[in-house]
């Protein structure tokens, strides 16, 4: 029966990343006689050699064969040519590592045991230590051999040091002394040209994991080769466990769908890997059906169609082609590993509606586009910066919020509002060539729109840019420079779009330089075709004949004759009243034919200038608009009322009130006509009848002042005259007529006559 000195009491590991460190300092500079057992393969734990010696405990020393192995632990600066174990080092230097030197009597090996204490399967260690040469050899080039291994694995006993079965080694982690010398002497292990640096070395344990509870060995072993062999030592050791690696299937992010490249037949769209799962992606790509078949494809739904790409983590792309047009559709990304298929969320998109087929005339006024669903099929209009939204209506004046705008009616249009966060707005029309011919030349024009409620702060000037299948079409670059509409046409030439293939009419436009707010851009009235348009030109302006009205007029008072320039003779317009810049009074007008009528009776004291919008369409409905402002002109207001007049004034009632001025009297049968007034020249006249049998002392005279304000301060008139000859009406007995002046001077005077007693 052989008993066996088992000694094992390995090094904790209790925490995964945690790095474990020894440096051998507590070898310490004193031979230790007796340390270990000459019996080959009795491994000693260094911990328990002596007290001071606790801090290696884990670390193990044991004889591999000689004649008579060394029972020593040597301090040495590398002076001894025996074999054994030792701590080498500068003498009585404090900085020591754990070295061997073989020689026929004897041959060492040492290593170290770690138990996994941790909750978890530890897939790798690794390892960093430095090799020192503390004595060179004669003949070869000796090697500490390293292998590593589980207690348990097939060595029997848990002697690890000797075992030959259930050891992987690993050649990159033997410790390889210096190349042999003739003579060979002492090294100083601590000079960077007598050392090796091993930095970062994983030993990969992911087929068999260390389990909790189990236990790592490390092992360095020497042998003895011919001539004098070298002392090598190991120092500065680190360990660190790494916990075992769960494997899933690989993460990915959520599809985008590129808008600008839909179509009715394709799209392209993209997603992104972005974890492999801890293993090598093999497959990835995209699924997708029809919605009505199922809203959330995998590989396995029948009828689902898939696109691989080339599997990798990161951004991927590609396109979904051979769709139906108009079509609801649901879209995954997948990715695929040795685990598993994982799968993004679901993406609904819809196909465009078919392009329309062109045969000869197209045309598109956008009637009442109000919303992104009424757009015209063959109509495709996005923002660079993802602002698409519709905001609201044309005719808002006011409109701040970036999007688009559109107008109820025919014509209709489809308006834009830039902001800052808008980008380049990019309308594009697709038709396809069904004419059955090659397309050689196109005449195409649209009609450009502008609005805005302020021109001074509207200082950003929006133009649309034309171009057809990537030609640009100059002529039709319309600006909103002018603040007005514009219609616009050109023939192209040179085309060769054959049977089926498309035609692509872009415009785009951009916020405008400058400063402020933008104005806001539209486009109607589009016509594409192979022959001009047999349609008048556009009118250029419109004009007004008179644009006053005195106030106090009549309701449907004319103010003035509306007429078109346009450079087609004999052409019909109609005029309206619009929507837009200068429309702020449309409200008070009418427009009956051609003539614009008043539609209140204004007041010049209450306002005095009005701003209409005018619009006129020619016989095709080529239209131009133009702001006009409506002056009101004051007049003289006369009228008398005696009654209200007299109301607050102290009297003797008939006498004062009713007989001192002329007027309608329920207590006098006849007194007369009231006061009347006019204006001759510079100067205001007031004719009344005037009682001259009145009460005695009665006085009858006139006031005048600048403003109802100074009401009762007397003024200056410049003459009372006597009955003129050309007044027409009957002067009662007892009465007379007379004229009271004020000279204006300029400006405004109300005159007032006043009756009083003494």
């Amino acid at each position: 029966v052989t008993v066996r000195n088992v000694d094992i009491d390995a090094i904790s590991i209790t925490s995964t990343g945690t790095p474990i460190q020894q440096n051998f300092d507590a070898l310490g500079t004193n031979t230790i006689s007796g340390a270990f057992s000459s019996t080959v393969g009795v491994q000693k734990n260094l911990g328990s050699v002596t007290n001071s010696m606790v801090s290696l405990n884990g670390w193990f020393v044991a004889p591999l064969g000689g004649s008579n192995p060394a029972t020593s632990l040597t301090a040495d600066n590398g002076s001894s040519t025996s074999g054994g174990a030792f701590s080498h080092g500068a003498t009585a230097g404090s900085d020591r590592a754990l070295g061997l030197n073989a020689s026929g009597s004897s041959t060492f090996a040492f290593g170290a045991a770690f138990k996994n204490e941790t909750a978890t399967n530890i897939s790798s260690i690794t390892l960093s230590f430095t090799a020192e040469y503390w004595r060179n050899s004669t003949t070869a080039q000796n090697r500490l051999t390293f292998g590593y291994g589980k207690l348990g694995a097939g060595i029997a006993g848990g002697s690890f040091l000797t075992a030959s079965t259930g050891v992987t080694a690993r050649t990159d982690l033997d410790i390889v002394g210096p190349l042999p010398v003739a003579s060979n002497g002492p090294l100083d292990g601590n000079l960077a040209a007598n050392r090796a640096t091993f930095s970062a070395v994983t030993l990969d344990l992911s087929s068999s994991p260390l389990a909790p509870g189990e236990v790592l060995f490390l092992r360095w072993q020497d042998s003895n080769d011919s001539g004098n062999d070298a002392a090598l030592a190991i120092d500065d050791f680190t360990l660190t466990a790494n916990e075992a690696v769960v494997i899933t299937p690989p993460s990915l992010t959520g599809v985008t769908v590129d808008e600008p490249s839909l179509t009715p037949s394709q799209v392209s769209v993209s997603s992104t890997v972005v974890t492999d799962g801890g293993t090598d992606v093999t497959g990835q790509g995209f699924v997708f059906t029809p919605t009505a078949t199922s809203a959330d494809p995998t590989l396995t739904t029948v009828g689902a169609i898939s696109v691989t790409n080339t599997p990798a983590v990161g951004g991927f792309t590609n396109n979904l082609t051979n769709l139906t047009a108009g079509t609801a559709y649901t879209v995954k990304s997948y990715a695929i590993n040795s685990v598993g298929t994982n799968y993004s969320s679901p993406r609904a998109f819809s196909t465009l509606a078919a392009y329309p087929t062109f045969t000869g005339v197209y045309t598109q006024n956008f009637a009442d586009v109000t919303n992104s669903t009424l757009i015209p099929a063959g109509w495709r209009a996005l923002s660079s910066s993802n602002v698409n939204s519709f905001s609201g209506s044309w005719t808002n004046t006011n409109a701040s919020t970036g999007g688009f705008y559109g107008r109820a009616g025919n014509p209709g249009i489809l308006g834009y509002l830039h902001t800052s966060s808008t980008g380049i707005l990019t309308v594009k029309l697709t038709l396809v060539n069904g004419t059955g011919g090659t397309l050689t030349n196109l005449f195409v024009s649209y009609t450009g729109e502008v609005n805005t409620s302020n021109p001074t702060n509207n200082l950003r000037l929006p133009s649309w840019t034309v171009s057809l299948n990537g030609g640009a079409m100059d002529a039709l670059t319309y600006s909103t420079e002018n603040g007005s509409n514009a219609a616009l046409s050109t023939e192209v030439t040179g085309l060769n779009v054959t049977t089926n293939e498309t035609i692509v009419i872009t415009w785009a436009s951009e916020r405008g330089a400058g400063s402020g707010s933008s104005r806001m851009i539209g486009l109607t009235d589009v016509r594409v075709a192979t022959t001009p348009a047999n349609v008048p030109t556009a009118p250029t302006d419109i004009l007004l004949s008179a644009a006053s009205i005195a106030e106090n007029n009549a309701v449907n008072a004319d103010v003035g004759t509306l007429s078109t320039t346009d450079a087609d003779a004999g052409d019909t317009f109609t005029y309206t009243l619009v929507s837009g810049t200068g429309d702020t009074d449309n409200a008070s007008f009418t427009i009956v034919s051609s003539t614009l009528k008043a539609g209140v009776s204004f007041d010049f004291e209450t306002k005095s200038s009005y701003s209409v919008r005018v619009r006129t369409a020619d016989s095709a409905n080529n239209t131009f608009e133009k702001q006009f402002t409506i002056t009101v002109t004051d007049v003289v207001e006369g009228g008398f009322d005696t009654d209200a007049w007299l109301a607050g004034q102290p009297m003797n009632a008939v006498t004062l009130g009713k007989l001192a001025i002329g007027g309608a009297s329920s207590a006098t049968a006849n007194d007369g006509e009231k006061p009347a007034v006019s204006v001759v020249g510079s100067e205001l006249v007031l004719s009344a009848i005037v009682r001259t049998n009145g009460p005695a002392g009665l006085s009858v005279v006139g006031e005048a002042v600048s403003s109802l304000a100074d009401y009762g301060t007397p003024a200056s008139i410049t003459s009372v005259n006597g009955v003129p000859a050309a007044v027409q009406g009957t002067v009662p007995a007892g009465c007379e007529r007379q004229e009271f002046k004020v000279n204006q001077d300029g400006g405004r005077k109300f005159l007032r006559l006043k009756a009083t007693l003494p």
